[in-house]
């Protein structure tokens, strides 16, 4: 399960999750890791904090982030769908999202890592929004490489199991 901090405006649009630039480099992090695009809304369950697009920032062409009440609002919704789907991996996308689910870290102590909270093992990733500068640096670049590596054997382990 992929869960991100809000749908963007493209994903609006289109009716389904990570359509965006955002989205689509999302998706190409997870095709690196050996997912593929069959896996997509089949044996990958892609969701967010919030449901609903919380709008652009006032005079920007940038998606706003949602509020604590927003998610707050949604969270018993996620909470649903979570013992719903009930997913062995949790890969929180973007800081919000990683916040939510794992103890308050800085991006570089939880990027690269693998994590276990109640039987559910998580895979943080960074936003890969271009409003999100953490990847400029090529240590985090390289940190992003490890994680995309801990979640292809992370996905290689559930698969030998199935």
């Amino acid at each position: 399960m992929v869960i991100g901090q809000a749908p963007s405006i493209s994903d609006l649009r289109n009716e389904r999750m990570y359509t965006g630039p955002a989205g689509r480099k999302l998706l190409g992090w997870l095709f690196d890791a050996g997912f593929a695009e069959a896996d997509m809304g089949v044996s990958v369950y892609l969701t967010a904090l919030t449901l609903c697009f919380p709008g652009r920032l006032p005079g920007k062409s940038t998606d706003r982030a949602p509020s604590a009440k927003e998610r707050g609002n949604c969270r018993p919704w996620l909470d649903a769908v979570i013992d719903h789907v009930r997913p062995r991996v949790i890969i929180p996308f973007g800081k919000m999202a990683i916040d939510t689910f794992l103890p308050k870290a800085s991006l570089d102590e939880v990027i690269g890592k693998v994590f276990e909270v109640d039987g559910v093992t998580y895979v943080p990733l960074p936003h890969s929004s271009g409003a999100s500068t953490w990847l400029n640096s090529p240590e985090h670049q390289a940190l992003l490489s490890t994680a995309i590596d801990r979640l292809r054997e992370v996905r290689q382990t559930i698969v030998e199991v199935a």
